[in-house]
């Protein structure tokens, strides 16, 4: 009895061992995967976020992001024994809570604002890319343009739908975005009316499937074109207390708008084209882990 015990005992200490030490890969970006020993996926993500964290510390990653304002933002894979990606698929308990802690163990010796402000940018980044949908964007780039400015490249991408003019000689209602080291910034809202008679519009009420909703700019833009026609319209980013309004409409099936003025006002029939347009670059907005 005692020499089978002896026989099997390294046997059972090998499996034990290997419940409670599995093997990782940990890498970011392209670089070679580097290997990690973990008691589970948790523990894993765990020790692999705190390599992530020191790793953004380092001059290089920064440097990165100075030179290419709009860079996709660095971000580290962990993959399991098998080769599958399991970043953010690992069920890792009081993620939020973790991370919080292991950010502010490795950055508080960060004494550079600059630094800093460059670090939590990457990481804000970094944790956008769990809700991106690149299937959804790739069926959806078809109907946008993307707009870079080729002398400034630290200024933001934009993403407007391919039929929404960059004049403001038509009518037109739409809504669009930019995106900046990766991060959707906010949806902005722009309504453009254009016709031979002056408004002086400052609300703009919706009739959304026989729902009344009205907007108040707080601003708008006027000038007389030269063609003679009177233009009129605002650019704003669309705020908490709007999302019911723009969400009716991107989900709507008819829709009108009326600018109104203090004497005079106009009403026009919102296409099903620009309705398409909105549902759509809010879904695009989403796809890419945008947050409204």
């Amino acid at each position: 009895m005692k020499k089978l015990l002896t026989i099997l005992l390294p046997a059972i200490l090998l499996i034990i061992s290997c419940q409670f030490d599995k093997s990782y890969k940990y890498a970011i970006g392209q670089d070679q995967p580097v290997e990690i020993k973990a008691k589970s996926d948790s523990a894993a993500f765990v020790t692999a976020y705190e390599m992530f964290c020191k790793s953004l510390k380092s001059t290089g990653i920064l440097q990165q992001t100075l030179e290419d304002y709009n860079a996709p933002p660095k971000r580290f894979y962990l993959y399991n024994s098998k080769g599958e990606d399991i970043t953010f698929t690992a069920l890792v308990p009081e993620r939020d809570r973790l991370e919080r802690e292991i950010e502010e163990r490795v950055f508080s010796q960060v004494t550079s604002q600059v630094d800093r402000k460059i670090i939590l940018e990457n990481l804000a980044a970094f944790k956008i890319l769990a809700k991106i949908d690149q299937a959804k964007i790739d069926s959806l780039m078809p109907w946008f343009t993307v707009h870079k400015d080729e002398f400034d490249p630290k200024r933001p991408v934009s993403y407007r739908p391919k039929a929404a003019p960059y004049h403001t000689n038509s009518n037109h209602i739409y809504c669009y975005f930019h995106v900046k080291k990766g991060i959707p910034g906010a949806i902005r809202f722009r309504a453009q009316y254009y016709a031979d008679t002056w408004l002086f519009f400052t609300r703009v009420q919706f009739s959304i499937n026989g729902d009344a909703f009205e907007l108040v700019p707080g601003y708008t833009d006027r000038n007389l074109g030269s063609d003679g026609k009177i233009w009129e319209w605002f650019d704003i980013e669309l705020r908490e207390k709007e999302k019911e309004l723009i969400f009716a409409l991107a989900s709507s099936h008819t829709a009108k708008v009326k600018f109104a003025g203090r004497h005079y006002s106009a009403v026009h029939n919102i296409p099903q084209s620009q309705i398409d347009d909105i549902r759509r670059t809010m879904e695009l907005y989403y796809a890419m882990g945008g947050s409204y």
